[in-house]
């Protein structure tokens, strides 16, 4: 047997809140592994755009062991270029995974930085990289990542002057 619960929101500080009519999309996945469920979630939650072109990925993981998601990929806010990667370790163990990035990417760097995308980083939160120094830049492809139960990472791809210009942007970016 299976039950669906739905949560409402409080009454403050909108009383007004859920209220109306609302539509739910779910999906049951028996019997199987948590990346099969996170791969359903991701079919289930993602827009449909039927005119996009296929391209290879800039960014993916390969994992290594147990379960690292990659769940944005997206310009920095600061329109420096840099590409910001946000991962996540999604069960509750140990993760492990290396960063492939596509070759248009060239030599790109890679170094975490805070979820505003800036270098202060917490030293008491535990870093993403393996050999454990997050404020060292190091060769993005490859890169291995290593994140406790629940770490989510912020990581920051920059190809610098030589790597990944392709369109005569001098500075190198993804713009």
């Amino acid at each position: 047997m299976i039950r669906l619960s739905l949560l409402s929101s409080p009454l403050y500080p909108d009383p007004n809140t859920d209220k109306g009519v609302h539509e739910f999309a779910w999906n049951v996945v028996a019997d199987a592994s948590m990346p099969a469920v996170l791969d359903e979630a991701n079919r289930l939650n993602a827009a449909v755009l039927p005119a996009v072109p296929v391209f290879d990925p800039l960014a993916q993981l390969n994992p290594v062991d147990g379960v690292m998601v990659l769940d944005w990929v997206k310009l920095a806010d600061d329109g420096s270029g840099d590409l910001i990667l946000r991962v996540y370790e999604a069960v509750g163990g140990e993760a492990h995974a290396r960063l492939a990035v596509n070759a248009a990417l060239g030599k790109a760097t890679v170094r975490e930085c805070s979820i505003m995308e800036d270098a202060r980083l917490d030293a008491e939160l535990p870093a993403a990289f393996a050999d454990g120094d997050p404020s060292v830049a190091r060769t993005a492809q490859g890169a291995m990542l290593s994140l406790h139960p629940f770490q989510l990472a912020t990581l920051r791809v920059s190809c610098g002057s030589d790597g990944g210009n392709t369109d005569g942007n001098e500075s190198g970016s993804l713009r």
